[in-house]
Formats: structure tokens, sequence, C-alpha cells
């Protein structure tokens, strides 16, 4: 059994985890936070609207409006798990990546 007194120091290698996870997740964002929040709250109100067909082609479109490559955000997209769940999942990622509540 641990000794009580290893419990601020096992919190702090928790933290310094977390902090390195998340530091990873930063660095593979596609977008800068400024254009991540513009695409789901972009998402938020197309999908409201229209709904999914499971494609991502409301970002498709947003990309194209923007200049901004859509191939390094799909291919981000699709790994953390989103086409209609891009809100529901990708969302939670990317503020997690920036810790920010949800």
């Amino acid at each position: 059994m641990e000794d009580r007194l290893d419990k601020p120091s096992r919190k702090d290698k928790l933290h310094a985890w977390r902090s390195q996870q998340r530091a990873a997740a930063c660095a593979k964002l596609p977008l800068l936070d400024e254009q991540m929040r513009a695409v789901f709250d972009m998402l938020d109100t197309a999908l409201t609207a229209s709904g999914c067909n499971h494609t991502l082609r409301f970002v498709r479109e947003w990309t194209e409006q923007h200049g901004v490559p859509f191939d390094s955000l799909e291919a981000w997209f699709h790994e953390n798990g989103g086409n209609c769940e891009v809100l529901a999942n990708c969302e939670e990622r990317w503020q997690d990546a920036r810790h920010e509540a949800t």
C-alpha cells in the first residue's frame, strides 16, 4: 500500500501528464482557435437548420468561403470521431485540448 505522503506527488505527476496530453492535442489542431470556434459555431447553426447527411459538406463550404485548406481539417475531424458527430465529439476534444469548460 502506498504511503499517503505520496498523494501530492501522484497528483503532480497526473497534472503534468494531463498538461502534456493537452499540449500534444493542441499541436495537432488544424486551425487557430478563432477559426476552430467559428467552424463549430457554423456547424451548430447549419446542422440545427438542415440536419446531417453524414458528410462534412458544411465544413467544406466553410473552408472554401474562408480560404482555409479542407484536407487537414477533414483528417482531424475523422481522427476525432466526427461527421454528424463533429459537434458532440470533435468540439469536446478541441475544448479539452484548449482546457476550456464545456
